[in-house]
């Protein structure tokens, strides 16, 4: 299994309100889709019915998958992260991709399934 330390690392800084620093581990064609102030709208949508801080990041181990219907070459795990604040729960899947001799975010999905 792969250390899903970027995905939690990713996470922590989205709840930080950091998203220049969560984009740097993101692929570079992830980063184009997904500039800082892309990510930080992307909170403000999923969290616009209760509006608040992240205040906890976890890993949900049942989303964690090694296949996927779009997994592409060099494609390591898929992580499903729990993203709570005070009155929601909402997530981000996370694709994590070896690039060169990084591990990096290819693919983010917002929201709950």
């Amino acid at each position: 299994m792969v250390d899903p330390d970027v995905a939690l690392r990713f996470a922590n800084l989205i709840a930080a309100e950091d998203y220049k620093a969560a984009s740097l581990l993101l692929t570079a064609d992830c980063r184009r889709a997904n500039p800082p102030e892309r990510l930080k709208q992307a909170i403000v949508q999923i969290t616009r019915y209760r509006p608040g801080p992240i205040v906890n990041v976890e890993l949900v181990k049942e989303g964690t998958s090694l296949d996927w219907p779009d997994k592409q070459p060099g494609d390591l795990v898929s992580y499903y992260i729990a993203l709570d604040g005070e009155g929601f729960t909402e997530a981000v899947s996370v694709v994590l991709t070896q690039a060169g001799d990084q591990i990096l975010i290819r693919a983010l999905e917002w929201g709950r399934p």
